[in-house]
């Protein structure tokens, strides 16, 4: 789910137009900046993939596990916004490291090919959105 302080957009991709709800949101920040890299990318023939994730848990995670378990042992582990349908996609860390792995081969693979890459098969210059496929609600 990708939420842009409008609407959420539940199984959204990255073929999916970016709303802009507000020039000062992290949001849009992030747009802008995916557009720039990728741009001058383009012009420079760099190769460029960017990755989009939401929250991350897991092994060596510094911010968000401590502060979940920190809240449950206080007594507000099961956080809500609404009527608690609203859907979350956590993802499991070392899936988001695999993740990088495999955009780093792909973009790897095209910077080396003698022949012109599948279009299904192209990182370079596109926007991952990845995901555990398992939003939560909350």
């Amino acid at each position: 789910m990708i939420h842009n302080k409008i609407t959420d957009r539940v199984n959204a991709t990255n073929r999916l137009s970016y709303l802009n709800p507000s020039n000062r949101s992290t949001i849009h920040t992030k747009a802008v900046a995916g557009q720039v890299i990728v741009s001058v990318n383009k012009r420079n023939g760099g190769f460029t993939t960017i990755i989009l994730a939401t929250m991350l848990f897991g092994e060596r995670d510094a911010t968000s596990t401590p502060e979940m378990v920190e809240n449950a042992r206080a007594g507000r582990g099961e956080p809500q916004i609404a009527n608690g349908t609203s859907l979350f996609d956590f993802k499991y860390i070392r899936n988001a490291d695999c993740a990088h792995v495999l955009a780093a081969k792909g973009l790897l693979r095209e910077f080396t090919a003698t022949e012109l890459v599948p279009e299904d098969s192209k990182v370079n210059w596109d926007v991952l959105v990845i995901t555990d496929d398992d939003p939560w609600a909350f």
